[in-house]
């Protein structure tokens, strides 16, 4: 009697738990640096959210009690550039997604596009930025700077700079974020006779 009884309440649990079922979502929000995870299952269990880095460091760990669905905020600031990695385990599954994280300067440098026409460098902002200031310093033969400002990002625009009249072998633009070095377009001098 005892086995038929263990043998009943094993299938039970069984049939009970093939029917679970769950699936997460994951959304960029409106900051550079979080995701929203979004989970949503046929029936409530304890869930624990794991968060990796490319290298397979576990970052964070959530535990969420006895929950059907819930929305959860994933901070990946100060993370470098890359794929990371997404667990949510239960008793009955585990589910699995990643996350392609860039940071803001990576993300600026797709912003920022330059072409060289000649003696002329080009510099445009492709979208509208926010009002943060971005520093464009121009300066000859890798040392002498000629122009450094501080612009808005919101009133950069389109930048032309024209170095027919420069005398120097070469002229770099550059556009810094913070400090760092987002991008450099460079003219050098025709140095033939």
């Amino acid at each position: 009697m005892k086995v038929l009884l263990t043998l009943f309440l094993t299938l039970l649990a069984a049939i009970h738990c093939m029917g679970q079922n769950g699936r997460i979502e994951i959304h960029r929000t409106d900051t550079l640096t979080q995701y929203k995870l979004l989970y949503m299952a046929d029936m409530s269990s304890d869930v624990l959210v794991s968060v990796l880095n490319p290298n397979g460091k576990k970052l964070s760990e959530q535990k969420v009690i006895n929950k059907t669905g819930f929305s959860y905020t994933i901070d990946l600031e100060g993370q470098n550039s890359g794929t990371y990695y997404v667990e949510v385990f239960t008793p009955f599954y585990t589910l699995y997604d990643t996350i392609g994280h860039a940071t803001k300067l990576d993300q600026l440098k797709d912003v920022f596009t330059g072409e060289v026409l000649g003696m002329k460098i080009i510099v445009s902002a492709t979208r509208e930025l926010e009002d943060e200031e971005f520093r464009l310093v121009v300066n000859e033969d890798n040392n002498e700077i000629i122009s450094d400002q501080l612009i808005k990002g919101s009133e950069f625009g389109m930048r032309v700079f024209d170095f027919n009249d420069s005398e120097a072998n070469v002229t770099n633009v550059s556009v810094y974020y913070k400090g760092n070095k987002i991008n450099t377009w460079s003219i050098a001098k025709d140095t033939d006779p």
